[in-house]
């Protein structure tokens, strides 16, 4: 029988050949409490750098699991394309199986998404450990699961946005991937935007590279108008040339950093709208501190 196959965060490289490493705690759990490995079984390794590596247990106590890097083999086993599957939120074990098989089929990252039919996670800890369980089994196949937190943030200020409108409020998604550390693909739209103001949500604004770049995607794909949100506006490098583009109408912040980088006469400079972060703040210092007064 083939060995069982993990991917770990653990940087490897050939040169840990005959190494004793520790597996990290949800790796060594699924081995040792859901497979029943014990020392002396043999597992796989990989870290998606390229190669596999063959490898021992050696030890097993409370405090988790200890392998013996055994052999390394560069073959390749994973896809040369990237995939991102943006999978449907689905009840009880059909995600469970949708990661699992996403992740067989090649997946490289796992994009939940809340649609008119998804299956709402159960409320307060059965939810938690649900959505654990689904994030857990991506892990240990070896697939990211991508920005669950974000992607709730986005759902959360869109039904914010629908009860302020009282209308609906559509929801697209930009193709985005990084590789060695460069952007390199923003080109892929996801929904349909054509006619549409599209609000283009993001963390950070540094350089503007990545908002220049998907909002040309968006308008390419026929949206009328695409103003750009982010926490935190940076403004590094060019940013101030960058955001001049003509494919971003409006650019809104928050005043968490200054925008002391973009020169007052800067065309970047017109387009942008800072908001104050102090009501966040404020409402995250009196949330805090009801909870401590409880």
């Amino acid at each position: 029988m083939a060995a069982p196959r993990f991917h770990t965060p653990v940087a490897l490289a050939p040169a840990d050949v005959g190494r004793e490493i520790a597996l990290p705690d949800t790796l060594a759990h699924h081995a040792v409490r859901v497979l029943r490995l014990v020392a002396g079984d043999a597992i796989t390794l990989f870290t998606g750098a390229g190669g596999e590596f063959a490898a021992t247990i050696v030890r097993v106590d409370k405090r988790g699991a200890t392998v013996r890097i055994a052999g390394f083999d560069p073959v390749e086993r994973e896809s040369p394309f990237v995939l991102t599957l943006a999978q449907a939120i689905a009840a009880n074990d059909a995600m469970d199986y949708a990661v699992r098989k996403a992740v067989e089929l090649g997946a490289a990252a796992i994009a939940p998404v809340v649609t008119a039919r998804s299956a709402p996670l159960p409320a307060g800890a059965r939810g938690d450990r649900r959505l654990a369980i689904v994030i857990e089994e991506a892990y240990l196949n070896g697939a990211r699961f991508d920005s669950w937190e974000d992607q709730l943030r986005i759902d959360l200020w869109r039904e914010a946005l629908e009860s302020r409108l009282a209308r609906p409020v559509g929801f697209a998604m930009v193709d985005k991937r990084r590789i060695d550390g460069v952007v390199s693909s923003l080109r892929l739209v996801a929904g349909d935007v054509a006619g549409a103001t599209v609000l283009l949500l993001d963390d950070l604004i540094a350089s503007g590279d990545t908002m220049q770049r998907a909002a040309a995607a968006l308008r390419e794909a026929g949206a009328r108008e695409v103003i750009a949100f982010a926490a935190h506006g940076l403004f590094v490098g060019q940013a101030a040339q960058t955001l001049a583009d003509p494919a971003i109408d409006r650019v809104v912040i928050t005043d968490s950093v200054p925008p002391f980088r973009l020169p007052a006469d800067a065309a970047a400079r017109a387009k942008l709208a800072v908001a104050s972060a102090v009501p966040l703040f404020a409402r995250a210092i009196r949330k805090s501190h009801t909870a401590w007064l409880r």
